[in-house]
């Protein structure tokens, strides 16, 4: 099995019965609204060997870094026969987008070509709101896992044992993808706590994984991006500063092991021979020689503003009125303001958008959004906002200051049909009755933040008496179920072993 890398998540794989691309990404094609590009630069590479000669594509998900529509366009115009293998997801989006571009051939969940058998898992399913994927290579000699920026769940885990017993290879994440806390109202200092704090998990999930699936050689990918808008340089990490996006060069100080590779596009290697780019390329130059001022032009007139905000308002009192269940899980005051114009309150209570003033007071969360990224979505119709949020164009406030994942499901899924079905599939008790056995403890199974499994997520420390989720690195006292660092309470209670 010969892999070359293509940049950020982009694999090219190539077994003695086909060829296979993964997460195609060129650096020419910026991202989240001309924030996100390929780093380092990987334009140089021979695309056009690698469209015509492809067997299969595989997409993990549907996030703009991950699915380059122009380039699969390309793809497709010049490879009528690609054959794209696609995960057994719930909804079809991700096959309705790929529909759209131009692909009629599609293999659903697992494929084989001679010895070579592709297996995909759809993973990050407990979210209940956001699918991702990996998918697993077995040409007959050697097993290639590529997670990308995706969570292996414990059901994966049990499969992957079951049908291939080991991993020799596997490609994942160390660096962050997310707005917080980079977009939040934090005061330096914190800034930089939660910055560092971010950084410290992804790369212990990473460890983890690494671990629990007894991965012999791993290689590290899918980012960071680098921002070349010269708004938001401060987001590109430089060693010291507060940014949620390491390079794959930090890993080293979290894990001293000689099986972690570090890759440049271009790179070619095989499980057997593997050249670990130690030293990367200088990123303060590459940046400097590349920074631009005002990459997307935010602001537009109001005659566009005014077409799109009526809009706006009945489309959201449609969604809104037709899921009034929410009130349940977003309570208090929630604003969308919109840059240069007015704010809207939207009410999840009583189903209505209606212009108020933005009142940072009581229990409350705001976004503001640049006025054309809002007429970009409007206009569009747009139902998944997060790769508005990626862009890291848009700032956030909040009190508490806790994570609400009913915000950004909602966000995500702006259908009343989709809504519903995230409502229907969290209507059961059973998450939040199931318990397991720790050290002496019975505690809740499923972490109440994302619905963690804590069987396979988390880290326990029974000197201590905690337990600590792995999600987002949320910790409990054992004894009393009270949140070390946050105020959320996880159910335990002592018992005798």
């Amino acid at each position: 099995m010969l892999i070359t890398y293509l940049g950020h998540a982009g694999l090219f794989i190539e077994t003695k019965d086909c060829k296979i691309m993964c997460d195609p990404w060129q650096h020419k094609n910026p991202k989240f609204f001309n924030s996100w590009y390929v780093y380092p630069n990987n334009n140089d590479l021979d695309w056009n060997h690698y469209m015509e000669s492809v067997d299969f594509l595989y997409v993990s998900h549907v996030h703009q870094d991950h699915l380059d529509k122009p380039f699969l366009k390309e793809l497709i115009s010049k490879n009528k026969n690609v054959k794209v293998i696609l995960p057994d997801y719930r909804w079809c989006e991700l096959k309705n987008l790929l529909t759209d571009i131009g692909f009629e051939n599609f293999i659903i969940g697992q494929a084989a070509c001679g010895e070579t058998t592709l297996v995909t898992y759809v993973c990050e399913t407990l979210d209940r709101e956001r699918e991702d994927s990996a998918l697993l290579i077995d040409d007959g000699d050697k097993t290639f896992l590529n997670i990308n920026d995706s969570k292996i769940l414990p059901d994966h885990k049990e499969d992957i044992f079951k049908r291939f017993k080991s991993i020799d290879m596997m490609a994942c994440q160390v660096s962050g993808a997310s707005w917080h806390p980079n977009c939040y109202d934090y005061d330096d200092e914190t800034m930089k706590e939660k910055c560092s704090l971010h950084r410290s998990r992804c790369h212990e999930r990473f460890i983890k994984v690494k671990k629990d699936l007894n991965v012999k050689k791993s290689v590290i990918t899918a980012g960071p991006p680098c921002f070349l808008d010269e708004g938001l340089d401060e987001l590109n990490f430089y060693g010291d500063n507060a940014s949620v996006f390491p390079d794959p060069w930090q890993i080293k100080q979290f894990d001293k092991e000689d099986d972690i590779y570090r890759v440049l596009p271009g790179d070619k290697f095989t499980y057997d021979s593997v050249t670990d780019r130690k030293n990367g390329i200088n990123k303060k130059e590459f940046i400097s020689s590349n920074i631009k001022k005002n990459l997307y032009n935010t602001k537009i007139s109001s005659q566009k503003y005014n077409i799109v905000r009526n809009e706006f308002i009945n489309w959201f009192n449609y969604i809104l009125s037709n899921s009034t269940w929410l009130k349940k899980y977003i309570v208090g005051k929630f604003y969308l303001s919109i840059e240069g114009y007015e704010s809207f309150r939207l009410d999840f209570r009583q189903g209505l958008v209606y212009v108020d003033d933005v009142s940072n007071k009581g229990v409350y969360y705001s976004i503001t959004m640049p006025s054309k990224m809002f007429y970009e979505l409007i206009s569009e119709k747009e139902t998944d906002w997060e790769n508005a949020f990626l862009s890291c164009r848009c700032k956030f406030k909040r009190n508490p200051d806790t994570y609400n994942p009913w915000i950004l499901g909602f966000f995500r899924n702006l259908k009343v049909k989709q809504l519903s079905d995230i409502k229907n599939s969290l209507g059961s008790d059973k998450i939040k009755d199931e318990t397991m056995i720790v050290g002496g403890y019975e505690v809740a199974r499923y972490c109440p933040h994302q619905n963690y499994d804590l069987k396979h997520h988390s880290s326990v420390d029974l000197k201590n008496k905690t337990i600590t989720c792995l999600g987002h690195g949320w910790t409990w006292d054992l004894k009393s179920g009270n949140g070390v660092n946050t105020k959320c309470s996880l159910k335990c209670k002592e018992v005798k072993v």
